[in-house]
């Protein structure tokens, strides 16, 4: 879609969402319209907990603006601007504002002294003095990964506002499955991700090619990407760089090549970055509105009488949901540990059985085994049963998954259409809205996480029939079978086992991600449910004792605001 195509149908959407007084939905679009009139660039970056984000974006700005903590920050998205002069504003969530020293605003960020956001900080603009932020504006957002799953959530969030990414990942540790699982989304949505390796002052020399070629096979595969270049960085080294103006460290540290990426992005690609995150954005925006319509016309055509019964059913429904979903977190999340122990359970008796059918295959034919260890060595039968071991592990690995799947469908199939009253209502209340089927956030446990699983197998050398290539041939028959043989069977099962764990460990993380990932989907759903609900059937049920005449009138002012989304399209 051409920028102008686009500008028209926000104006379209502005009009719409103004006419039905959505003033959030309309919000969002007016956001977006002043992002694109400015053109304005968000740089985000993301990464988990303690992976130096915010190092970096001060070493990137060139002096210390955001803090640094060996404790989270709190779920509050900043976002740093040009300004001539340093100073913050704190937006609050019933649209006040609050200006602030820069240093003052760990008051409002820090988890320490915001749990939770008990403050109702909306957001954090941040004005800074910097030649980098004239052209594109810096986001900093809530690590993912630490132990507070509301910061989790706010950085999910905010994906798909993003423009271009910077991700960070760290020398010291290598990408770890849940980064993986972060990338896969953002891979998805976000039209350019910079990656950054920091802390590489505190790795040298081999170490460091290993870490990088490592990360580098992982991110490729991850992003589908063959391509990806992973820039070095000592976050700390620039800070010192800037701090004592020494440019000798300023270009050890390995910042300048990252500010050179992002004006060589800036300067080539940023307007078609621009207009494909637009249009994302706009999309999403869309959809809202689009759902919001429906729910009011829907509303409006029903008999008051009727309106003012599913008010009432629905008011002790929310009570009801709000006063069981305890129980239904307990109890689903005992399930949950039941599934992972039958994996666990299921897991090591495949390889117990798959052991005692390799044992029984030597036994029955130690002649021919005896025969191809004096003329190859133990290695090479033990590799030639590990490629045997693998291939029967994948289907096995493949059809637990798929399994645990159906498994857990069916137990929220079950309590919904069983005890569970939690369940009982959230489904009643998908029904009548009529345009969210529960099997929709049902289907969010998919166990399509992506892992860096790999099988892992060690050979290992039998000096009898390793070390000499000579001798191994003259060894008598009974030496290796009583000797030889049983050592192979050893590292066999010693594989197995180990493999057995590595699966085991692999479905039990998919599990738990995919569980999160549902409650998650599930929460925002309920909310959004009941917010819209209410607020549709409480200013239905004004607008129709006021008189029946403009129900008609508002019936057909809703379906010419339909007719209208619909040009956008």
């Amino acid at each position: 879609m051409e920028f102008a195509k686009l500008t028209r149908g926000i104006e379209k959407l502005e009009r719409i969402t103004l006419d039905i007084k959505n003033y959030d939905l309309l919000n969002e679009v007016r956001q977006l319209d002043s992002k694109i009139k400015n053109e304005k660039f968000y740089l985000v970056v993301l990464g988990l907990f303690k992976r130096g984000k915010s190092s970096f974006i001060n070493s990137l700005i060139g002096k210390e603006i955001v803090p640094t903590a060996v404790i989270p920050l709190t779920s509050v998205i900043t976002i740093i601007e040009y300004g001539q002069k340093d100073c913050a504003v704190i937006s609050f969530r019933d649209r006040t504002e609050k200006s602030v020293e820069i240093n003052q605003i760990d008051d409002y960020i820090a988890e320490a002294k915001n749990p939770h956001n008990i403050k109702n900080v909306e957001r954090v603009n941040l004005f800074v003095n910097s030649d980098i932020l004239k052209s594109v504006s810096i986001i900093d957002t809530p690590g993912v990964g630490s132990t507070l799953e509301h910061n989790t959530e706010t950085t999910y969030a905010f994906i798909e506002k993003i423009d271009a990414a910077v991700f960070i990942i760290s020398a010291d540790i290598p990408v770890t499955e849940i980064e993986a699982d972060f990338l896969k989304k953002l891979c998805n949505t976000v039209p350019k991700i910079i990656f950054v390796l920091n802390k590489k002052d505190l790795i040298n020399g081999k170490d460091l090619e290993s870490i990088i070629s490592y990360n580098r096979k992982v991110l490729e595969k991850i992003c589908n990407n063959g391509g990806i270049e992973i820039h070095l960085l000592s976050a700390y080294q620039a800070m010192q760089g800037f701090m004592k103006n020494d440019p000798n460290l300023i270009e050890q540290s390995g910042i300048k090549n990252i500010t050179g990426e992002i004006n060589t992005i800036l300067k080539e690609k940023k307007s078609d970055i621009l207009s494909k995150s637009s249009l994302n954005r706009f999309n999403s925006v869309f959809k809202h509105v689009e759902m919001f319509l429906e729910w009011q016309l829907s509303t409006l055509q029903t008999p008051i009488e009727k309106l003012e019964e599913i008010s009432g059913k629905f008011e002790r429904s929310v009570k009801l949901m709000n006063s069981s979903k305890d129980e239904f977190d307990i109890l689903i999340s005992g399930k949950i540990k039941q599934l992972q122990n039958e994996v666990t359970e299921t897991i090591y008796e495949f390889g117990k059985h798959l052991f005692n059918t390799i044992k029984s295959e030597f036994q029955e034919n130690h002649i021919e085994l005896t025969k191809e260890i004096k003329k190859n060595g133990s290695v090479a039968l033990q590799e030639k049963y590990f490629s045997i071991i693998e291939n029967d592990f994948d289907p096995l690995k493949l059809k637990m998954e798929n399994d645990v799947v159906d498994t857990f469908k069916k137990i929220l199939q079950d309590y919904s259409a069983g005890s569970n009253r939690f369940l009982n209502e959230l489904v009643s209340n998908f029904s009548n809205i009529g345009t969210k089927n529960f099997d929709d956030v049902v289907s969010t446990f998919n166990l399509q996480i992506v892992t860096c699983f790999y099988y892992y197998f060690e050979n290992k050398k039998i000096p009898l029939v390793d070390n000499n290539k000579l001798t191994r041939g003259l060894l008598p028959g009974f030496i290796i079978n009583h000797k030889v043989i049983p050592d192979i069977l050893n590292t066999i099962w010693q594989n197995i086992d180990m493999n057995c764990g590595r699966i085991n460990y692999d479905i039990k993380y998919k599990i738990q991600e995919s569980f999160r990932e549902f409650k998650l989907e599930l929460n925002k759903e309920v909310e959004n449910m009941i917010n819209m609900l209410r607020r549709i059937i409480e200013t239905t049920i004004q607008q129709k004792l006021s008189a029946e005449k403009e129900v008609f009138n508002d019936i057909q002012f809703i379906k010419t605001k339909m007719e209208e989304l619909n040009t956008i399209k």
